[in-house]
């Protein structure tokens, strides 16, 4: 915990008052622990000595000093007097937790209930805030098992000459509610006595908010599986008796439209697209999303030349998704080829896509990752300074199977002529230099040369130096160079 540094000021006025200037001087130096009297042994934490002018950022850094030792949780100076200051730091000792208990009538067991402590902990820092933060966590660990009204009182013991505190959480779990009876509003009838057998909530059990919210899921699980993802479950009342202390419930649900999916031409699971549908998305995007997730399943397979062609069906209250597929010849990949390779060697782009040893291991290459990489291609082109580059996929028998020839039209490269960095006047130009991946005669790149201005700042905020703003000039020559100013 960082806890702000407040400085108390006596009657001599306000601190924006005292006068600034080197006349100011610290008169003495005085520290104390939870109000002992004064530790001359701790002087050495607050670097501050007797006649230093008096400057607040000198006595800020000293606060941050005495934080940074992770012996005290809080710091609290006074500055006193006008010319002559008299400073005080008080501190407190940072607490830990030693132990933490459970006592009264406990329904349920230790390591649940410390599962769901998360503001004190054995071995954290211990403060009063966080003990009181730990018993709302209890009394919600509580409610959620069924005691509604259960009472969480915290206890601590401290032992002040290891600076570790036990704490002891007394509960008082309270009544328990039995639930009396569960009925929906909506939904599909014929499904509502299985559900209820299926349920952890039900008649004569006990009511857990927790087993319910499980329970909820469980309901619009079951609707998916029938062919209703968005279906919606929710609870719509609960009816408390303390006479006998039970409670009744009842569910809405509204199973919203049916989603009925429909594969042809091709053996696909269902579950391969269903996930789409659970929200309400645009049809369109969900459509060509569902058609590349197929494609990707089929070139795995092989199918390399397979289509998808799909189309949407609507009535009042079911979608129909009917999803046509060619799969085309089932091919084996043997080989991959190049060509149109001037730039680069062919070692150098088969190590680039991991292409060395997949093949000598396995034998062939999934059709899925061919199609992704003339865009990996083009990618390192345009990273190496060729950004016109185009790569394209074509298939040729080869050997039994076929062979992946990837055509590439590399276009020109692109070059810096000269990188120029300017008004540098608090950083070293070669120190800048080496932060960023931009070289005189290297590769032109706008991202990179976007992320080297990115890292520049990054570079002058983390040496303490805020606001530098780095502006960047690309100026095109005719030869396909750049001249780069920072």
């Amino acid at each position: 915990m960082f806890l702000a540094l407040v400085l108390a000021v006596a009657a001599a006025g306000p601190m924006n008052a005292r006068p600034q200037t080197a006349d100011v001087r610290i008169a003495a130096v005085i520290v104390r622990v939870e109000g002992e009297e004064d530790r001359p042994d701790l002087l050495s934490l607050a670097p501050i000595a007797v006649g230093d002018p008096y400057l607040p950022k000198k006595i800020d850094d000293a606060v941050k000093r005495i934080y940074k030792t992770g012996l005290f949780s809080d710091v609290e100076v006074l500055a006193e007097g006008d010319r002559d200051v008299r400073l005080t730091f008080l501190l407190r000792r940072k607490l830990l937790a030693r132990s933490i208990t459970f006592s009264g009538e406990i329904k349920m067991s230790r390591k649940n209930l410390l599962a769901g402590l998360y503001a004190l902990r054995p071995e954290a820092e211990f403060s009063d805030p966080r003990l009181r933060r730990a018993e709302d966590e209890l009394r919600e660990i509580m409610r959620r098992d069924g005691f509604l009204n259960a009472e969480v009182r915290g206890k601590a013991s401290p032992d002040a000459s290891l600076q570790l505190v036990d704490v002891d959480f007394e509960i008082i779990p309270g009544a328990r509610f039995t639930v009396r009876n569960v009925d929906f509003r909506g939904g599909l009838t014929e499904l509502q006595a299985d559900l209820l057998k299926a349920m952890a909530t039900g008649p004569g059990r006990p009511y857990r908010p927790s087993a319910l919210e499980s329970d909820l899921e469980l309901i619009r699980t079951r609707y998916g599986t029938l062919g209703y993802p968005r279906a919606e479950v929710s609870v719509q009342n609960r009816f408390f008796q303390e006479a006998d202390a039970t409670i009744g419930l009842v569910l809405r649900v509204v199973p919203n439209e049916r989603v009925r999916i429909t594969i042809r031409g091709a053996d696909i699971p269902e579950t391969l697209v269903r996930p789409l549908w659970e929200e309400r998305i645009f049809e369109e995007w969900g459509l060509r999303q569902a058609e590349a997730a197929i494609l990707t399943h089929l070139r795995k397979k092989g199918f390399v030349f397979a289509t998808v062609h799909s189309q949407t069906e609507r009535n009042a209250d079911e979608l129909h998704i009917i999803h046509d597929i060619d799969p085309g010849l089932k091919i084996r990949i043997m080989e991959v080829a190049f060509e149109g390779l001037k730039a680069f060697s062919e070692d150098d782009i088969r190590k680039e896509l991991g292409l060395i040893s997949q093949l000598p291991f396995f034998g062939s290459v999934a059709g899925d990752k061919l199609f992704a990489m003339p865009g990996r291609l083009e990618s390192f082109y345009e990273n190496q300074g060729f950004p016109g580059t185009r790569a394209t996929l074509q298939f040729k028998p080869w050997k039994g199977g076929s062979q992946a020839l990837f055509v590439v039209e590399e276009g020109p490269r692109q070059t810096i002529r000269a990188l120029t960095i300017k008004l540098s006047s608090l950083i070293p130009e070669d120190e800048l230099r080496r932060q960023i991946e931009s070289r005189e005669g290297g590769p032109y790149n706008s991202s990179r040369i976007r992320r080297d201005a990115e890292r520049l700042e990054s570079y002058y905020s983390n040496r303490g130096i805020r606001g530098t703003i780095i502006a960047v000039q690309s100026e095109p020559l005719a030869d396909e160079r750049f001249n780069v100013v920072f």
